[in-house]
């Protein structure tokens, strides 16, 4: 078992529920802590821990001395580690609420905190990352949330839009927050499911918890009974959208904000599928409206001529292999194919999560290519390995659906061999099969579980949807 700890505190001392007088004493007296303008240990209350501010009395560690961080992981941490635990919760780490910073000192730099205020909020979490890391050998990978940052943060680890309250307008300004996170380089980031000062109405928390989902990270934080460039940018009318968001290129979220689960949605140009595929395709270039939508649901929509790969369900990412590896193939439009064959890839990317091995090439990589012209569809799949010898699922089985084409289908081909239909009282086959979701209409081709490492996909067929002169 991988366990997560609280190491994010950069101030000790006296507070309620903690006393950790001894220990600030003893860091005080080799100089590990923040100092006054005479070198005296600067020891007073802080808001972070005691809003009143009378019950508390603490000193913030000196996260720019190696020796500091050593001492205080030996007198703290070290045995979390030795039984396993890993980055957690690097919390609080703003300077801005010191009182006359410029008066405070960091004695390992001799500098004052004013001046180091924002660089501190960098090197307060690198080095606990680092400190870990060296515990651990070296080589194992670490994560967890950063809540302090400046220029670099976006790399340590994970970030939050910070403490949330639960209300729908709440819910959107949190949304905005992570998206404008995201134009500043962070792609870990997420928010405070629900709000953190008290979990909120169950409709709300199930409209915040949907949306989550989708987030690069989910948690369901806070107090109380808890559990990147700009897309679009040729679309004016895109540019006003500051409460949808998307996940890569073709994944587009639209959160609900409130109880009834109405919401108008904008859909840039092109066609875009309902990813429940309980909605009919729909043109873009618009916005639409959706009523009702369930608490199960939430508006998702994906772009026309996308591939999405999708693993099987885990409760953490090292559970099993992605296998079998189901992937989700979206036609392009009759428009996009009239006149010339279109083309999409992903590249799905793969290593053993766990340690640093992928630096020297122990990854693999598979790509998707689509090629869809008026009449045909071939789709290719090719795996790699980084350094010619690594696999991380050395054999993959493959569920490929795709959505959207004309029916009937005549007949499939892998590799250029047909391949027997499965569908009634075909449907049990040891081999590479295909059939029709009746229901859909969307054509279905399972390939069995092998060593092979590429194979294509191919089938005469046409796009069973327009985009109503909106592509």
């Amino acid at each position: 078992m991988r366990l997560t700890h609280g190491f994010g505190m950069p101030m000790f001392g006296r507070y309620p529920g903690t006393d950790d007088t001894q220990l600030l004493s003893d860091r005080g007296s080799h100089r590990f802590l923040m100092v006054d303008q005479n070198g005296r240990p600067s020891i007073a209350p802080d808001q972070h821990v005691d809003s009143s501010e009378a019950r508390s009395a603490v000193g913030y560690l000196d996260y720019f001395s190696p020796s500091a961080v050593d001492a205080v992981f030996k007198a703290k941490w070290n045995d979390a580690i030795k039984n396993g635990a890993i980055l957690g919760m690097v919390d609080f780490g703003e300077m801005d609420h010191i009182r006359n910073a410029d008066r405070k000192f960091w004695p390992s730099l001799g500098l004052s905190v004013a001046l180091t205020r924002n660089l501190y909020g960098l090197v307060y979490p690198l080095s606990i990352i680092e400190a870990v890391q060296k515990r651990n050998g070296g080589n194992g990978r670490i994560t967890g949330m950063v809540r302090p940052g400046f220029a670099g943060t976006q790399r340590l680890g994970w970030s939050t839009t910070g403490d949330s309250v639960p209300t729908y307008r709440n819910f959107r300004a949190h949304t905005r927050a992570m998206i404008n996170l995201t134009l500043s380089g962070f792609s870990n980031v997420g928010q405070d499911i629900g709000g953190w000062d008290r979990k909120g109405p169950d409709m709300l928390y199930a409209r915040w918890f949907a949306a989550g989902t989708f987030h690069p990270f989910m948690w369901s934080h806070g107090q109380g009974d808890h559990e990147p460039p700009l897309q679009e940018a040729d679309d004016a009318s895109a540019h006003r959208i500051d409460d949808q968001f998307f996940v890569g290129d073709d994944l587009m979220v639209a959160p609900l904000f409130n109880d009834q689960g109405d919401r108008k949605v904008y859909l840039p140009k092109g066609l875009w599928y309902d990813f429940f595929g309980e909605q009919s395709p729909e043109a873009g270039g618009r916005e639409i409206e959706r009523s009702a939508v369930p608490l199960n649901r939430l508006p998702v929509y994906v772009r026309a001529g996308a591939v999405i790969p999708l693993g099987p369900a885990m409760q953490h990412t090292s559970e099993k292999p992605v296998d079998p590896l189901s992937i989700h193939v979206y036609s392009f439009s009759a428009e996009d194919t009239a006149e010339d064959p279109q083309t999409s890839e992903f590249v799905l990317y793969e290593d053993d999560g766990r340690s640093n091995d992928h630096q020297s090439g122990k990854f693999q990589r598979t790509k998707l290519h689509l090629e869809q012209s008026t009449d045909a569809v071939r789709f290719e799949i090719k795996s790699e390995s980084g350094d010619g010898r690594y696999w991380a699922v050395p054999a993959r089985a493959y569920a490929l659906r795709f959505h959207g084409l004309h029916v009937p289908v005549k007949g499939v081909q892998v590799d250029g061999q047909e391949i027997p239909r499965a569908d009634g009282a075909n449907a049990a086959r040891a081999g590479a099969s295909w059939r029709t979701d009746e229901k859909s209409g969307d054509v279905i081709v399972s390939i069995p579980r092998s060593f092979k490492r590429s194979f294509t996909v191919a089938f005469a067929t046409a796009a069973a949807w327009t985009c109503g002169g909106r592509c």
